[in-house]
């Protein structure tokens, strides 16, 4: 009879369910950035600056948020955007007039001059770091899977205990391997109470120990 192959239980669903949501976020995230790329060329190539009329304008953490509108060919077209430098926001406020830039074959598409484009490193920092999180908790699934699935199964001690959260432990304990020898491990565990010199189960890979669980705290149960 074959063995069963793994299923996901419980906090797997939760690291599946959590890795799908940072995936389309990053996904998001990753989209806006790229167009964002797209017309900050687009300006650096066709860029035109124009006189428009300060519509209105507010202080914000990062600068100052104003809205405009301007005329071309008789067309009117309005934005906003965000001016970083207190002098030029100050003229802005006080001559209401205010620098824009357009884009010569889409007017619609505009900011105020002095708003300047996105650094590439800063730009793609938030992407990354979304993608990071995604690739470590998919990461944690396989290793929990290679366990669950080529893992032996032995009893082990637990030597130490560490409060991690309000509903986490992380427990310390020591189990003897295939070769005889005491290899330490420790693993998170939720909502579960032990004492020190009790025996748990741990899951470990008889080619590399070192890789170790409780089998409490699988992501996946055969």
């Amino acid at each position: 009879m074959e063995p069963r192959r793994p299923r996901l239980i419980g906090g797997g669903y939760g690291i599946m369910i959590v890795a799908g949501v940072m995936g389309i976020v990053c996904a998001g995230v990753t989209y806006a950035t790229i167009q964002k790329f797209k017309v900050d060329q687009r300006f650096t190539k066709e860029g035109q600056t124009i006189t428009g009329t300060l519509l209105n304008a507010s202080a914000t953490r990062h600068g100052h948020t104003v809205r405009y509108e301007f005329r071309i060919n008789s067309q009117v077209y309005q934005g906003a955007g965000n001016i970083p430098k207190l002098r030029s926001w100050a003229n802005a406020h006080k001559s209401k007039e205010i620098e824009i830039s357009y884009l010569a074959s889409d007017p619609a598409i505009n900011r105020p001059a002095d708003e300047t484009n996105l650094p590439m490193l800063i730009g793609l920092a938030p992407p990354a770091f979304l993608a990071l999180i995604v690739f470590l908790l998919l990461s944690q699934l396989r290793r929990n899977f290679v366990l669950a699935t080529a893992g032996r199964l032995t009893n082990g001690i637990v030597v130490g205990i560490r409060p991690g959260s309000k509903s986490s432990t992380w427990v310390y304990y020591d189990f003897l391997n295939d070769q005889g020898v005491v290899t330490r491990g420790k693993s998170p565990i939720l909502s579960w109470k032990v004492a020190l010199g009790s025996e748990v189960e741990v899951l470990y890979l008889p080619d590399d120990p070192e890789r170790n669980s409780l089998r409490q705290s699988m992501y996946w149960q055969t």
